[in-house]
């Protein structure tokens, strides 16, 4: 389905979609898009960076910290027992096996060509016994996943979103997020909300967005509050609040230390703008909202 006045964006001359003008900037903090990629929309001459893109005011903040990360099949981090194991069992020995017994009884083989069959046999058995041997990250967490495992479906979600250790798969991204959010995972609430925001995988629906965000902002998840704020702040799928909004920025800055997102330091900024138009009366309320919130977020934590 094509987009009216759609944003074309491409990242390193390839393009990635279209996408409506107002979920830009929640891409850009999200950290989905970058603000190295390039976009275009009808009526422009040609490509521009997206950190030139005019972003509306209360839109949360271009932002390129990246997303979640995915899973990927990787080897088990090991210990210094377990290098030291590795050197020896991995290289040493097929290599001096390799040397010793093979290589310096055939004819016609130079130093060079010894050392790279040498090589190779190390790699042959490091492939083997390590690599081949090492567990498919993906794959055990997806037979988690299908057990229930409310973590375990958040990680093939974001798999499937991402297309690492699978294909990418939007639908069974959403499908995944929805499961793992509908056991109260935070996290998932706010990757549904994302989806019927960008429409990936999901149709797209600010006002259910929001409902989820709702899920996620009060299951105490920082950059889904600041998400959620900024949606009180222009009224994009929900009532304008500005007193809601308020108390969301503060406790968005309160618990989104260190969480990836930068979202103290976009929350902040946000924040600061909000208090320069908002009455007295209003901060006093919001004020007095973080409170409640903050019991709110307390008890669901709790269950």
């Amino acid at each position: 389905m094509s987009i009216p006045n759609g944003v074309k964006v491409a990242r390193n001359g390839v393009e990635m979609g279209v996408y409506m003008p107002e979920a830009i900037p929640v891409l850009l903090s999200s950290g989905t898009l970058h603000l190295s990629d390039h976009y275009w929309m009808p009526g422009m001459s040609g490509w521009l960076l997206l950190s030139q893109f005019p972003v509306p005011q209360g839109s949360p903040p271009p932002l390129a910290s990246p997303a979640p990360q995915p899973l990927t099949p990787e080897v088990p981090k090991k210990g210094a027992f377990g290098r030291i194991a590795w050197l020896v069992g991995g290289f040493l020995i097929p290599y001096l096996f390799a040397w010793r017994i093979i290589f310096d009884r055939a004819y016609g083989f130079s130093v060079g060509t010894k050392v790279f069959y040498a090589l190779w046999m190390s790699w042959l058995f490091y492939s083997t016994f390590f690599l081949l041997g090492s567990e498919n990250q993906y794959e055990s967490r997806l037979s988690l996943a299908e057990q229930g495992d409310s973590e375990a479906q958040l990680e093939v979600a974001i798999s499937y979103q991402e297309g690492k250790g699978t294909e990418k798969d939007f639908a069974a991204a959403q499908k995944w997020f929805l499961k793992s959010a509908e056991q109260g995972n935070a996290s998932a609430a706010f990757w549904v909300g994302m989806g019927h925001t960008l429409g990936s995988g999901a149709e797209r629906d600010p006002v259910l967005a929001v409902t989820w965000y709702k899920k996620a902002a009060y299951g105490g998840h920082a950059f889904a509050q600041q998400v959620l704020a900024n949606q009180y702040t222009t009224g994009n799928g929900v009532e304008k609040d500005l007193a809601e909004a308020y108390a969301l920025y503060n406790l968005a800055i309160a618990m989104g230390a260190n969480d990836g997102f930068g979202t103290v330091h976009f929350a902040s900024k946000n924040l600061a703008d909000l208090e320069k138009e908002m009455p007295p009366a209003d901060i006093e309320k919001g004020k007095r909202r973080i409170g409640e919130l903050k019991t709110l977020i307390r008890d669901r934590k709790r269950k």
